[in-house]
């Protein structure tokens, strides 16, 4: 099958290129127990949403994993008529719940994948001024979503994380690339980077802190 070769292909690259820093960072290990929250700057068709994410991750044991993320954004604009002015808020929430398994390990690098649950909801409201409210209009859907990465610990205090997901909600399919950058402050606590594209109309960035136990 092309996604099995796609996985031995990715394993084979990823064991040229980490192995020789995995003899110098044997205890440095991809961190895969965490909990995490972030600032989201999430930028879409020319809007522009802000708000929290929220990610938690645990290791059942040495290959099963299980990962949660939730994303919560909005933002209210105001255009101004011949009527008065108005006022818009959008608001976006985006939860992926998955089951993962770490397919290759050498200690500094992971290969995983996995697959899960996903829950998008989209509201907007309006008002005027004065603050009457012309109503809400939300719509939520749910599918699924397959994800693919690697992620690698290249010293005792800098990590990558690299990652392909495939979403699949109401017939409807996008894909979305991320890498994450993370360092490590103290061994319980990192601070991180992280940037993702959706299609081609949409991308988000965000800057958080994990604890990791």
């Amino acid at each position: 099958m092309l996604l099995t070769k796609k996985i031995a292909q990715l394993v084979a690259i990823s064991s040229l290129v980490i192995s020789p820093l995995a003899v110098a960072n044997e205890d440095a290990a991809p961190s895969f127990d965490l909990v995490g929250a972030s600032y989201v700057n999430y930028d879409i068709l020319d809007e522009s949403l802000a708000g929290f994410g929220l990610h938690v991750e645990k290791s059942f044991n040495e290959h099963v994993f299980f990962s949660a993320k939730h994303t919560d954004v909005s933002e209210e604009f105001s255009s101004v008529t011949n009527q008065g002015t108005f006022n818009t808020e959008l608001s976006a929430l985006l939860t992926h719940g998955n089951l993962g398994y770490k397919f290759f390990n050498n200690g500094s690098t992971v290969v995983y994948g996995s697959v899960g649950y996903t829950r998008m909801k989209i509201s907007a409201s309006a008002s005027d001024s004065s603050g009457v409210s012309f109503g809400e209009v939300s719509e939520g859907e749910s599918g699924v979503n397959a994800q693919l990465g690697m992620r690698s610990r290249f010293a005792s205090n800098v990590e990558f994380d690299l990652a392909v997901r495939h979403i699949d909600i109401a017939d409807e399919t996008d894909q979305e690339v991320s890498l994450l950058a993370r360092y490590y402050g103290q061994q319980n606590l990192s601070f991180f980077a992280g940037y993702s594209r959706l299609d081609s109309e949409s991308s988000s960035f965000n800057l958080g802190v994990s604890y990791h136990f």
